[in-house]
C-alpha cells in the first residue's frame, strides 16, 4: 500500500435476484408433490407421476414444442377445499417464487378457482383448460366471474391440452414481443366446437384452436379473462419488474438520488432511470413499446416537483409515465375494388 496515496474501490457488483417471466409452474391437486424442477418427462417417475396422469400429459405437451422451454416446475397439493389449497401454495411460495405462469393440470371449479385466485393475487398469470364435457355456457360463466389475468382454454377434443402446447410454444420467447393469437403450436388440433360456440367463447375471451380456413389452424382470441391481450399483460409484468429493479439498483448504488422537490438533478436522475427501461422495451430486441417516425419511443415521463415539506422530509417522491405498446394488427377489414374505370385507379 502507498504511504502517500490512499485508493478505495467501491464494489457495486452485487446482483439482484432476477425473475424469469417465461418459467412455468404446473400445479396438481391430485396428490402432494414437493416443489421440483423437471427438465425431462423421465424425471416424473421419481415423483410417482405416471404417463396416464394429466400432469404427465401436460408436461409432455409442453416439451413437445420446438423450440421448447428448458424445464418446468411442479408442485402438488392433496387439498380439496380452497382454504387448504391456498395455504399449501402459500407455504410453497415462501421458498419458491421464480416462475410466472401457473398452469393447472385438471379442471375442477373449486380447485381451479382456488389456484387461479392464488396465482392472480401473487401477480402471476394463471392458466387452465376446461374439460371436454364442460358446457360452453358453464365455461363462460366460470371465466366471466374471474375477471382477472387468467388465460382460459377450451376444447372438445380428446388428449388435446391446448393450454400446455401454447405455453410450451410461447414461454421461451421475449415477454410481450409477439402476439398469442394466430399462433399454431406443434400438434395443434381443432377444438371441436360449433361456429356458434366458437363465437360465444371468443366473445368471452376463452381461447380455442380454430380452423381459420382449410388446413390453417390458429389460436383465438389470445386474451386473458380481463379482456386484455396476453402479450400486453405479459410484457407489462416484465416491464414493471424491470423498472422496479432499476430503482432498487439506483437506490443501492453509492450515489444518491436527489429529491426532485428541492434539486433539479433528481428530476434528471429519475427520468433517466425510466427512460432507459422504456428505450429497452422499444428496442428491436423487445419490440413492446411503439416508436415514432424518428425511432423514438412513444412515451412521456412526468416527475413530480411540487411536494409538501412533510413529503420532502420523509424522502417520498412520485413519477408517472405513459407509453403506447406496439401492439399487433390481428383483426382487419380489407376492402378492394376491381373496375375498368381508369379514373377510379387515378383517384386511388
Amino acid at each position: 500500500m502507498s504511504k502517500h496515496m490512499s485508493v478505495a474501490t467501491l464494489l457495486d457488483t452485487k446482483s439482484l435476484k432476477e425473475a424469469s417471466f417465461g418459467n412455468i409452474l404446473l400445479v396438481t391437486c391430485s396428490k402432494a408433490i414437493a416443489f421440483t424442477k423437471v427438465s425431462e418427462t423421465e424425471k416424473l417417475k421419481d415423483l410417482s407421476v405416471t404417463a396416464d396422469m394429466e400432469l404427465y400429459k401436460k408436461i409432455e405437451k409442453i416439451f413437445s414444442q420446438s423450440p421448447r422451454v428448458d424445464a418446468v416446475y411442479v408442485y402438488g397439493t392433496a387439498g380439496t377445499e380452497a382454504v387448504k389449497i391456498k395455504s399449501d401454495l402459500d407455504e410453497m411460495y415462501s421458498k419458491n417464487k421464480n416462475y410466472h405462469f401457473v398452469l393447472i393440470d385438471t379442471y375442477d371449479e373449486i380447485k381451479t378457482k382456488a389456484v387461479v385466485e392464488w396465482a392472480d393475487a401473487k401477480n402471476k398469470i394463471p392458466v387452465y383448460c376446461t374439460e371436454k364435457e364442460t358446457e360452453v355456457s358453464a365455461a363462460i360463466a366460470f371465466h366471466t366471474k374471474l375477471n382477472n389475468r387468467a388465460i382460459a382454454f377450451a376444447t372438445k377434443t380428446d388428449d388435446d391440452y391446448p393450454d400446455a402446447k401454447m405455453l410450451g410454444m410461447m414461454c421461451w420467447q421475449t415477454p410481450g414481443k409477439d402476439k398469442w393469437e394466430w399462433k399454431e403450436p406443434s400438434g395443434a388440433v381443432v377444438s371441436g366446437f360449433s361456429l356458434t360456440e366458437i363465437d360465444e367463447l371468443e366473445e368471452a375471451g376463452i381461447n380455442t384452436i380454430q380452423e381459420e380456413r382449410e388446413g390453417v389452424l390458429a389460436l383465438f382470441p389470445g386474451k386473458c379473462a380481463n379482456g386484455e391481450f396476453i402479450d400486453i399483460v405479459w410484457g407489462n409484468d416484465n416491464m414493471q419488474y424491470d423498472i422496479e429493479t432499476a430503482f432498487i439498483r439506483a437506490e443501492k448504488s453509492p450515489y444518491k438520488i436527489y429529491h426532485p422537490g428541492v434539486d433539479d438533478r433528481g428530476v434528471v436522475q429519475i427520468e433517466a432511470i425510466i427512460q432507459e427501461i422504456i428505450r429497452d422495451y422499444a428496442s428491436d430486441f423487445r419490440e413492446f413499446i411503439a416508436q415514432d417516425e424518428n425511432k423514438q419511443p412513444l412515451a412521456v415521463i412526468n416527475v413530480k416537483t411540487n411536494y409538501t415539506q412533510q413529503d420532502i422530509a420523509a424522502r417520498k417522491f412520485e413519477v408517472s409515465w405513459t407509453a403506447i405498446p406496439s401492439g399487433s394488427a390481428s383483426f382487419g377489414t380489407i376492402r378492394g375494388l376491381l373496375t375498368f374505370n381508369k379514373d377510379k385507379v387515378k383517384e386511388a
